[in-house]
Order: C-alpha cells, then structure tokens, then sequence
C-alpha cells in the first residue's frame, strides 16, 4: 500500500501544487547542509550502520535530493 511517506518530490513540482491551490509568497529555503550529515553520523552509531540507509547523504552529496523549509502564505 502506498501511503506516500518519504516520497521524494522535485522541488519545482511542489512549488507548482502549493501555487495551483492558492498560496502564494512561496519561500523555498535548502537546509539540507544542516540535516544530512548529521542525520548520516546518527545512523553510523545505530545498529542500522550497514543499512541503505547511509545511502541518503550519499545522494544528498551526489544533489540528487536534498531538505528544504517551506513557507508560504494562503
């Protein structure tokens, strides 16, 4: 079943949805310089250090996804 947790969506798509249902002042701000190393090093010290895990701050380093903040106002 799938319930849409952790799905990776492109950026421009999401900006594009909250736009086609009303809110506008879209502000889009990259934190994943703050979140995927260190969410990296926590899984290195957990019992799923050999998991696909670590896999996500590879790809964060390969700007393949990254962590954002968004507001915006309706």
């Amino acid at each position: 079943v799938e319930d849409k947790i952790d799905r990776l969506v492109p950026i421009a798509d999401v900006v594009q949805i909250l736009g086609s249902v009303g809110f506008r002042n879209i502000h889009i701000e990259s934190i994943g310089k703050n979140v995927w190393s260190q969410f990296d090093r926590w899984i290195a010290q957990t019992e799923h250090k050999d998991t696909w895990d670590r896999n996500w701050y590879k790809a964060y380093k390969l700007n393949l996804i990254d962590y954002y903040v968004i507001t915006a106002e309706k």
